[in-house]
């Protein structure tokens, strides 16, 4: 089971993070301080290194540089999805989970599903305006529209292939059983989350590095539970100090 650890991290002009280094290594850290110190945004200059999107999204950050070294292998080769580092951020099922990370491919087909299918609505609207001006229509919208129609096809029959052989996955189906998620509390939903990313990695053969934000909302045990299985990076607002990196045993 090959484990990533975080050895270093360097982070430089990083919304309000102006310079900020630290080394984990194999040990686990607690950011700490006061509301608005950029806890949070420490938390999304390492989710911005390894996902190419910070914890808002922020894809493109204008003189952004985030630096950091792993331990045990250079980056993963899997894409890592934000809820698998940072759980607050992913608000869906935990099934999602299991759908976005082990079927990226189905992901990537839906989302250009999506696309094909707002250019098309967009292509009809026109054509329907240009019939109700008494226009022609060009014949380039027409040939785009019978392209597009092909694809959609074409994508329809693969993802409905890809999403039998999901639903058929037996890790899918245990976590697509939990149907009352959304009323569940935040502790609740990451110790949830985390026992779906665990079988994941299970799967892979890997383990990652998480991160936590607003750890006062997770049980100290929870914590301790989540450090004893792997590198743990977590928030801790603290009202009367500035932002704070402690790196512990």
């Amino acid at each position: 089971m090959l484990e990533y650890r975080l050895r270093s991290v360097s982070i430089k002009n990083f919304f309000t993070i102006s310079n900020l280094s630290f080394a984990p290594e194999s040990r686990h850290v607690r950011i700490s301080g006061r509301t608005g110190a950029g806890k949070t945004t420490v938390i999304g200059a390492i989710l911005y290194s390894l996902s190419g999107q910070d914890a808002k999204g922020h894809k493109r950050i204008p003189g952004a540089v985030v630096d950091f070294a792993l331990m045990g292998s250079e980056r993963p080769e899997l894409p890592v999805h934000p809820a698998l580092i940072y759980p607050q951020l992913h608000e869906g099922h935990p099934s999602i989970l299991v759908k976005e990370i082990l079927y990226p491919e189905l992901c990537r087909m839906e989302s250009e599903h999506r696309k094909i299918k707002n250019r098309l609505k967009f292509l009809h609207d026109m054509s329907d305006y240009l019939h109700s001006c008494e226009t022609v229509l060009p014949v380039r919208i027409t040939n785009e529209i019978i392209e597009l129609m092909r694809q959609y096809d074409d994508l329809s029959v693969l993802i409905s292939q890809y999403k039998q052989a999901m639903e058929n996955d037996p890790l899918f189906t245990k976590w697509n059983a939990i149907k009352d998620y959304h009323y569940m509390s935040y502790a609740e939903k990451v110790e949830l989350l985390f026992d779906c990313i665990s079988d994941i990695e299970d799967r892979l053969f890997y383990r990652l590095f998480k991160l936590i934000d607003d750890g006062e909302r997770l049980s100290p045990s929870f914590i301790e539970n989540a450090k004893q299985k792997w590198q743990v990076v977590y928030t801790w607002k603290e009202y009367d100090e500035d932002l704070t990196v402690a790196v512990e045993d």
